[in-house]
C-alpha cells in the first residue's frame, strides 16, 4: 500500500479499532451524516458500516486510491462527493435559516 501523502501508514491506529468501540445506536440523531473513508486508510469498510448502522440518516462513501487524508489524496472527487451530499440534503436540516440560532 503506497500513500502519496507525506504521512506514514498506521498514523491513525485508533481508526482501525473502530469496530471494537462500544457505540450505541443513536436513533435521535436524525440529521444527514456523510461518513467517508479512504480505501487505503486505517478505517475498514466493516468499521464504517458499524458506525453507519447506528445512525439513521448516515450515508457512506469510500474513496479508491486514497488513504486517511482522502481530501488530499483524492481532492477533486472528495469535493464532488461533498457537493453531491450537500445537494441531496439541502433544506432537510433546520430549513433555509440553518436551524436553531441562525
Amino acid at each position: 500500500m503506497s500513500h502519496p501523502t507525506p504521512y506514514p501508514p498506521n498514523t491513525n491506529q485508533a481508526a482501525g479499532q473502530l469496530a471494537d468501540w462500544e457505540l450505541p445506536p443513536a436513533p435521535s440523531l436524525t440529521l444527514p451524516i456523510l461518513l467517508a473513508r479512504g480505501q487505503d486508510g486505517e478505517l475498514s469498510q466493516t468499521s464504517l458500516a458499524t458506525v453507519a448502522a447506528r445512525l439513521p440518516n448516515a450515508r457512506t462513501v469510500t474513496f479508491e486510491r486514497a488513504g486517511t487524508c482522502m481530501h488530499i489524496d483524492s481532492s477533486d472527487l472528495f469535493l464532488t462527493r461533498i457537493d453531491e451530499f450537500m445537494g441531496q440534503v439541502e433544506g432537510t436540516v433546520g430549513g433555509a435559516g440553518g436551524g436553531k440560532g441562525a
